[in-house]
């Protein structure tokens, strides 16, 4: 066998081992943070449902924007945006009222209508600019609850 084909097979099997460590480092650090993940949601829920049994659509959609991070230099990863929703969602569950957002709410499935509402439902909110209208998790959750009950979920069999 060539030098060349012998180098070229080494680093092959250097970069399979490299990955394959790689994945199960991930998979194993999404073992270990699993449980701490879904108990951070149920607390999210838990919380949103509480505050809308006393709360208003619009006063529910108040208390969440007050857990989004204020300020520069402040931080806000992808489990405060999943809290945030999952607050959200609750509070809209259990809150009196309705929303004028639902009015003209279009599926997530028309992108491109659904990227359009977003943009104004987030400008009408007078959210903090430097967020993506269409990642905010409070315009996200608002649409998921106007969908939501529009088409209400099938009874349970």
């Amino acid at each position: 066998m060539k030098k060349s084909t012998k180098i070229v097979q080494n680093v092959i099997w250097g970069l399979t081992l490299v990955i394959a460590v790689a994945a199960m480092s991930t998979i194993y650090w999404f073992k270990i943070n699993k449980a701490k993940w879904n108990q951070m949601g149920e607390v999210a829920m838990a919380e949103g449902a509480a505050a809308g049994k006393n709360a208003t659509c619009q006063q529910c959609i108040a208390l969440a924007v007050q857990r989004l991070p204020t300020g520069s230099g402040s931080s806000f990863d992808i489990l405060d945006q999943v809290k945030v929703q999952l607050y959200l969602k609750s509070c809209l569950q259990q809150a009196k009222g309705s929303l004028p957002y639902c009015a003209d709410v279009p599926s997530e499935t028309d992108v491109a209508k659904s990227a359009d509402w977003r943009e104004n439902t987030y400008k009408a909110l007078s959210l903090a600019a430097g967020v993506n209208p269409g990642e905010s998790p409070i315009v996200i959750a608002i649409q998921e609850h106007c969908l939501q009950i529009a088409v209400p979920p099938a009874p349970k069999n």
